[in-house]
């Protein structure tokens, strides 16, 4: 006799970075061919959970990346944070072509970042943080502001994303 076996399916998370807003008249969000090359990085409570793929020679990246991340009763989400950046030619040249470079030079540029505490994710989408399905007719894009690392940073322009609960897709 054949017993059916139930098998559990873990919650996740589903996040779907979509695209970038710059601002424009910023002097960050453009490399001196007057276009950017911008991509974004998932952090879960400081883990890297993915990164998107490099948007070349755009000011209006279109990424649809989706990062599926699983919910664990015993290990509960804190921070989401989702850093944007532009990849930089002379981080791609190999060190040995270049005679004098500064250490800083090689890194890719902050154009700005979201951190949300996962206690207020769905206060974004819904007044009363109501933990949403997906694919809800309630659930809708959300529009978020870039924020700075630093006083020190010029940042300006927004993400758009959309997440939601789900059972179903691959982890990160």
């Amino acid at each position: 006799m054949l017993f059916p076996v139930l098998i559990q399916t873990t919650p996740k998370i589903l996040i779907v970075l979509l695209l970038l807003h710059p601002n424009p008249t910023s002097p960050t969000c453009s490399d001196d061919n007057g276009f950017s090359d911008p991509y974004a990085v998932l952090y879960i409570d400081g883990k890297k959970m993915g990164k998107t793929h490099v948007a070349k020679k755009t000011l209006d990246p279109v990424w649809n990346f989706h990062a599926y991340i699983p919910l664990q009763t015993d290990k509960p989400i804190s921070l989401i944070e989702i850093f944007v950046w532009d990849k930089d030619k002379i981080s791609e040249m190999k060190l040995k072509d270049i005679l004098m470079i500064k250490k800083d030079a090689i890194q890719d540029d902050f154009l700005g970042k979201i951190s949300v505490p996962y206690s207020q994710l769905f206060n974004l989408v819904h007044p009363s943080g109501t933990s949403l399905e997906y694919d809800s007719p309630e659930n809708k894009e959300v529009v978020l502001t870039l924020e700075k690392r630093s006083v020190d940073d010029n940042v300006s322009g927004e993400i758009q994303i959309k997440f939601g609960l789900t059972k179903t897709g691959s982890t990160v």
